[in-house]
Parts: structure tokens; C-alpha cells; sequence
């Protein structure tokens, strides 16, 4: 999830191009599938508000079993939103903010440009 997009301009059509393939990378369907879940997003705010945590930790917070908060935690350190580290025999998770933000900053200046470029079209 974690992309630097670099977007080198020679023609309008080029560039479109360029910017819809910078697209693809910073908007990657994964990351939506995964925040489309309504307890992943609970899960991803109480990381944020409490700070990393390990799994009874968290899954003490929720109305759900441990194994099931485990496996939204694993998909949503698949796509990225978190990291985790092995701490004796527990797990710690954590929210990777800095890339959360990155991608989403990355796919607001793609958006911009696509915007400038069907902005001269019309």
C-alpha cells in the first residue's frame, strides 16, 4: 500500500495514462474490501485511540471471539493499515498511520491531476 508515486508528463495522453495507472496502485480495491467491514473500522479506530494492543487486549473491547478479531486483524495487516510484532507469546498490533496517510495523500494529488486533465477536455 505504501507507494511513491512519480508522475512524469510529456503529452496530456501520456500523462492520463500514467496518472490512471498511479491510480490503480494508491486506490487498491483490497484496502476498501477490508474497510468496508464496519468491526475492521471499529478495530482500526481503538488501535488509534488506545495505542498498540495485543489480541485479548483488543478482543476484550469487542462483542465478538478473540479468533474472529485475530482474523480482521490479519486481513487488515495484509493490505498494510497494520503492523504487528511478535512480543514473547503475544502479538502486538498497530496502526502503520504513516502509511495509512502517505497512500491516501499519494491518491488525493493523482486525483488532482486526473482533475486538471478531464478539466482541459471538457
Amino acid at each position: 500500500m505504501c507507494i511513491n508515486v512519480h508522475i512524469y508528463m510529456k503529452s496530456a495522453r501520456k500523462a492520463s495514462r500514467q496518472l490512471l495507472q498511479a491510480l490503480d496502485c494508491v486506490l487498491d480495491p483490497a484496502v476498501f474490501r477490508v474497510l468496508s467491514e464496519e468491526v475492521r473500522i471499529d478495530l482500526f479506530k481503538f488501535l488509534l485511540l488506545k495505542g498498540p494492543a495485543d489480541v485479548g487486549t483488543i478482543a476484550s473491547a469487542f462483542p465478538v471471539d478473540r479468533s474472529v478479531v485475530s482474523r480482521h486483524l490479519s486481513m487488515m495487516e495484509d493490505v498494510e493499515l497494520l503492523r504487528s510484532e511478535k512480543l514473547g507469546r503475544s502479538r502486538i498490533y498497530s496502526v502503520d498511520l504513516a502509511c495509512f496517510i502517505e497512500t491516501f495523500e499519494e491518491g488525493a494529488k493523482v486525483l488532482r491531476e486526473l482533475g486538471k486533465i478531464t478539466a482541459g477536455k471538457s
